[in-house]
């Protein structure tokens, strides 16, 4: 007797930020969705995260595409221009700091982005995916194994089986649909730690986010909606793995006049309004995003270190570019969509990829000649004019 499962055309393993967005664009198509997470029950949402999210341009364009943003559009602060500071050993004998300011009004009337709480963030998308019906969310429940047929694919979860035509690995870093699939990845350990956390600060961020470079990862504050407040940023603060690691173990106070000293004060006194979060800092590409009727996107294809807020908008990417080919789907197999989107999608990831990863580097680094280079080199884009605009609309394509 032939066995029947319930039937999708699309299933999404991993339920987080980057398989939501991709679960609500791809049933604009009119195709039944099928989602799980084994961390995530729909019903009863209750996720702490200190952490927020910059979306670019290009980001929130497609998620007004997909009448996402006008649910977050009053949870989140625009961020107007970009200040970079060198904090330079060599050239503090000279002199204080530099700063350099990149405002987007140079290429356009609008910001370069806006910040977003991930917990906000979550919940929108949460609430969105519970409203459609296109969409069916399995809480708690995650990917285990799968079998491919001749035309689809049999998933088993955690305790049910399902059938779908096509399996969108959305299930980060560690991800099991990718070694399902035995696609090999490329993992660089950057010896480096983030902590993440929301501050609140004497002096006004005016809009700006700030990145203050220094040996060991730059140190970051983007502002962050809280009520009417000019004064509340989130925190990103990268260094070498050992540095982080004592950080964390620092008392409260210790803690607040070591970030006050690496800040510079520029922000006035600070006041910590939630605990520390922290993760490894790695880079990650896989050697292929595409095997038979699977598809790898977000963080299972892709990890970047947190600098110039790359890792959620080049998830965005795929899945603007993967909807674009399922509007297009009736002029293709899922073969050839599966080609076409592989062929898109993996020349800008590599590039995107070794760019952050030079940065990082360069950012990072206590060798001499290397923080001479990263001085001049910041000088230099700031003082000419098409150099400046250039790199910028870079970050945000």
């Amino acid at each position: 007797m032939k066995t029947s499962y319930e039937k999708f055309d699309v299933f999404i393993a991993g339920g987080n930020i980057t398989g939501l967005i991709c679960a609500i664009a791809l049933s604009k198509n009119k195709i039944k969705i099928g989602c799980c997470d084994p961390n995530i029950d729909i019903n009863n949402f209750n996720f702490e995260d200190t952490r927020s999210t910059a979306i670019l341009r290009p980001g929130k364009e497609f998620l007004e595409s997909l009448n996402i943003w006008k649910k977050l559009n009053n949870s989140c602060l625009p961020l107007d221009k970009m200040e970079i500071i060198d904090d330079n050993k060599i050239f503090k004998k000279f002199s204080h700091f530099k700063n350099y300011i990149f405002d987007s009004q140079e290429l356009l009337n609008k910001p370069f982005g806006w910040n977003v709480k991930n917990n906000v963030l979550k919940k929108t998308l949460i609430e969105l995916v519970r409203k459609n019906k296109n969409i069916k969310f399995f809480s708690k429940q995650s990917f285990e194994k799968l079998l491919i047929k001749k035309r689809t694919i049999v998933i088993k979860l955690s305790n049910l089986k399902i059938e779908t035509k096509l399996l969108i690995g959305a299930d980060g870093l560690n991800s099991k649909v990718k070694k399902s699939i035995k696609v090999k990845q490329t993992l660089i350990d950057t010896r480096q730690k983030a902590l993440s956390f929301q501050v609140e600060h004497e002096k006004s961020h005016k809009n700006i986010s700030t990145e203050i470079y220094k040996d060991g990862g730059p140190l970051t504050f983007v502002p962050t909606k809280y009520r009417d407040k000019m004064n509340y940023s989130s925190v990103i603060w990268m260094s070498y793995s050992k540095e982080i690691e004592k950080l964390t173990n620092l008392p409260k106070n210790e803690f607040k006049k070591l970030l006050f000293e690496r800040s510079l004060g520029i922000y006035g006194k600070l006041n910590l309004k939630s605990n520390l979060n922290v993760w490894n800092v790695n880079t990650m590409f896989v050697e292929k995003l595409c095997h038979n009727n699977v598809i790898l996107v977000g963080e299972a294809a892709h990890v970047l270190p947190p600098i110039g807020a790359q890792g959620l908008n080049t998830s965005l990417k795929d899945i603007s570019i993967l909807n674009e080919l399922f509007q297009n789907k009736k002029k293709l197999s899922y073969q050839e969509l599966l080609r076409e989107y592989e062929t898109k999608r993996m020349p800008d990831i590599k590039k995107k990829i070794f760019s952050i990863l030079l940065l990082n580097e360069v950012v990072k680094s206590n060798s001499v000649p290397i923080m001479f280079i990263r001085r001049f080199g910041i000088e230099i884009i700031s003082k000419l004019g098409f150099l400046r605009k250039n790199i910028m609309r870079f970050g945000l394509n």
